[in-house]
């Protein structure tokens, strides 16, 4: 497995968090429900995000076939207030990705309105936020959202909806990170379900469906995510501010 592929597990397992906060704000509101959702989130100061999820990877190498499930969970928090993000991500890295970096591994993001600050078990990176990095807010635009049921979870009612993300403007912001020199030549799809509360109009969860495919490798992200838009804390560590630029990033294991 080559290091494109390896950039592209990492890049993703870091991003996930924020593309499901950000989802969840179509441009495009087709129904009643999608208008009142933006709005109750316009409003909303906080919201702390729990997922679950597992990274499949197929690919052949030295003609041999590879097939792996690499399960994975993350804290997402987003202070609207501040201006505040952080996201942690524990996975673990399978040999075959990279020897290197084969093990346990968590990895951290904070971002403000002027940095992005990433991390992996103490080793930090950082660069400027310039609001070009990967415009969310633009990442649903032309969404067609449809709604697709209506049930009861955990008790509350909910409105269950679909749309499709285009991916093309997410893995093309996603590419001027820097931690690739430029995202490979690949097919990709992305879909969203949630779950709309009817009484607060807020997402209650999520799913993420996510495929990849690229060099003869295929990679397939299934995520679910739960909400919670109680008050947050968001700190950054003294050693993210003094840290390396991030193209000399290295991530490290446990």
């Amino acid at each position: 497995m080559n290091n494109k592929v390896l950039a592209l597990v990492v890049i993703i397992l870091v991003a996930v968090g924020a593309w499901l906060l950000l989802f969840s704000k179509p441009a495009v509101s087709v129904e009643e429900l999608m208008e009142n959702k933006a709005e109750a989130i316009s409003k909303t100061d906080a919201v702390s995000m729990n997922i679950l999820g597992n990274l499949n990877i197929a690919s052949t190498s030295d003609g041999q076939d590879f097939n792996f499930k690499i399960p994975f969970s993350a804290v997402n928090k987003v202070d609207a207030v501040k201006q505040l993000t952080y996201l942690k991500v524990n996975t673990t890295i399978p040999t075959f990705i990279n020897a290197q970096l084969a093990g346990p591994i968590e990895l951290e993001m904070y971002s403000t309105d002027d940095k992005i600050y990433i991390g992996s078990n103490g080793v930090w990176a950082t660069q400027e936020n310039t609001g070009e990095v990967v415009d969310f807010s633009k990442l649903s635009d032309g969404a067609e959202p449809k709604i697709t049921g209506g049930e009861k979870l955990d008790g509350k009612d909910v409105v269950v909806v679909e749309y499709e993300v285009d991916n093309d403007k997410l893995f093309g912001g996603i590419g001027e990170l820097g931690i690739v020199e430029e995202m490979p030549e690949s097919t990709r799809e992305v879909t969203i379900k949630e779950w709309v509360s009817k009484e607060t109009s807020l997402p209650v969860k999520s799913e993420m469906r996510l495929t990849v495919v690229m060099d003869g490798s295929s990679l397939s992200l299934n995520s679910v995510v739960t909400y919670d838009y109680g008050p947050i804390n968001i700190v950054i560590p003294d050693e993210a501010k003094e840290s390396v630029p991030l193209t000399e990033f290295v991530p490290t294991t446990q």
